[in-house]
């Protein structure tokens, strides 16, 4: 069975055709939008529909773009706080929270927990770190 016939009807030619290898080409050099690409396929004469160019970046299998960050020892920290349940305060119950801190760098978590959401209610977490010193001090 040729490949232009399938289930007893005729694919018929996309306008996207004439500009395949221009598509594929912006799609490999940069990580550009469907909306992208369909601009610069207009300026080079493209007649077609936006739908078109999506449809066909979407069959390429592209992924979404990532940008990976990187950060040296100590440079940069992710903070903050969460809730876990509740405890017993005296003859009243308060909620559990909790202060998560994440270094960029290594990935390395510390977690304290306090019945209190106060910043001044938690440990200075570079005391109670199992880890050398050096990679909870920020950088001069």
């Amino acid at each position: 069975m040729p490949s232009s016939v399938r289930a007893g009807r005729r694919l018929r030619a996309s306008r996207l055709d004439l500009f395949k290898r221009a598509s594929c080409a912006l799609l490999e050099s940069h990580r550009y939008s469907a909306q992208q690409v369909f601009q610069r396929l207009v300026e080079e004469g493209f007649a077609g529909s936006l739908t078109t160019v999506m449809t066909t970046c979407a069959r390429s299998g592209r992924r979404a773009t990532r940008h990976s960050l990187s950060f040296a020892p100590g440079e940069c920290a992710q903070l903050d706080w969460g809730e876990y349940g509740s405890i017993a305060v005296g003859s009243t119950r308060r909620r559990l929270s909790f202060f998560v801190m994440v270094l960029c760098h290594s990935r390395l978590m510390y977690v304290e927990f306090s019945p209190w959401r106060r910043p001044w209610s938690i440990s200075w977490p570079a005391t109670n770190m199992p880890s050398p010193p050096s990679m909870a001090v920020p950088r001069a």
